[in-house]
């Protein structure tokens, strides 16, 4: 049996991670998931998160380096109000090597009634949003490309 660890907030996964590591050396573990959300801290204190981009980051890579047979997986929303091009570059960099993940989530922000950020000023059109999407979406491609052949180079190395 494998285990899925889904919707882990970074928040709760930075605090469990040292209390994680003999659940992650088990090899029982097949994936993880951990939404950042957003690279920019600014924007993570709008949205209310409670971790910062680089203490996700730390996370992330910790586990890739120590248990890399576990998938890791997180969730980007594009278009929070008043994220600036500043603000999505940050996010870009979240994708950069080492930092390797199998897959990703992204989402644009959607106005919902209910929903404080719907009503806050600098709202996103949906064409920005649109175009955020699909640059996140490319450079994960070619970071994902580019990662997997890092592994293969190096496992020709160690054979």
């Amino acid at each position: 049996y494998k285990i899925t660890l889904n919707q882990v907030s970074p928040t709760h996964l930075k605090e469990m991670l040292s209390d994680l590591e003999d659940i992650f050396a088990s090899g029982k573990i097949e994936l993880l998931c951990s939404p950042v959300q957003s690279g920019s801290n600014r924007i993570l204190k709008l949205m209310g998160r409670m971790h910062t981009a680089e203490e996700w980051t730390q996370c992330m890579l910790k586990i890739n380096r120590r248990f890399p047979s576990i998938r890791l997986k997180t969730h980007f929303m594009v278009g929070f109000p008043t994220e600036t091009d500043e603000d999505f570059r940050a996010t870009l960099r979240l994708l950069d090597y080492p930092l390797f993940l199998d897959s990703i989530g992204i989402f644009k922000f959607s106005e919902r009634p209910t929903v404080y950020a719907s009503r806050m000023q600098g709202q996103i059109s949906e064409k920005t949003k649109e175009l955020r999407r699909k640059k996140l979406l490319r450079k994960y491609a070619y970071m994902y490309a580019f990662n997997v052949a890092i592994r293969a180079k190096n496992a020709l190395f160690r054979a």
